[in-house]
């Protein structure tokens, strides 16, 4: 979540719309004052966000940002993300075959920590709902040129290539309700 003058921001392009925090951070207002502060005096960039426990949106709403940083002059090497500390392994895996070192990694518990940012970069978002921008092709092929950088990683990669199934079966801890016809087909 982002506070501006400690106001909630909302902004179509970050997929952040004026009731995301009614739904996904209902009892916001009362926990903001338990957490403690925090000066972030670096300038950082938000790569994260909702759902960054879950492999699908690194690979389709938070990777990709990578690429508009690279287009708008950043050079990801000197730049510090920001980082939740509950953020999965495979997470820190991508990053780094993607060239960030841990070293720039700024992690914060957002449980118990209120960050006061002197400088924030956040990206905006490349898939709104169910569509893609169109440069979403040209931030796969920037991403797939940075892991060919680690040849032996890509060597691996291309000897089980082809297509696959991400499964996304009812779960009660994302409010997951999607349905997939013909699942048993698809998964077989």
């Amino acid at each position: 979540v982002v506070l501006v003058d400690g106001r909630f921001s909302t902004c179509i392009q970050t997929n952040v719309d004026p009731g995301y925090r009614e739904r996904w951070h209902p009892q916001l207002a009362d926990q903001l004052p338990g957490l403690a502060w925090r000066d972030i005096e670096d300038e950082v960039v938000l790569l994260s966000g909702i759902g960054h426990t879950v492999y699908g949106h690194w690979i389709v709403d938070f990777l990709p940002k990578l690429y508009l940083l690279h287009r708008a002059g950043d050079r990801l090497e000197r730049l510090r993300f920001l980082l939740p500390t509950n953020t999965p392994r495979f997470a820190h895996e991508w990053l780094g075959l993607l060239g960030i070192g841990k070293h720039q990694l700024v992690p914060y518990d957002p449980g118990a920590e209120r960050l006061a940012c002197r400088s924030l970069l956040v990206p905006g978002a490349l898939r709104h709902g169910s569509r893609l921008a169109p440069i979403f092709a040209e931030a796969r092929s920037y991403l797939l040129r940075r892991l060919d950088r680690n040849r032996s990683w890509w060597r691996r990669a291309e000897r089980g290539r082809g297509k696959f199934l991400i499964a996304r079966t009812a779960n009660p801890s994302t409010l997951n309700d999607r349905r997939l016809i013909q699942r048993d087909l698809l998964e077989a």
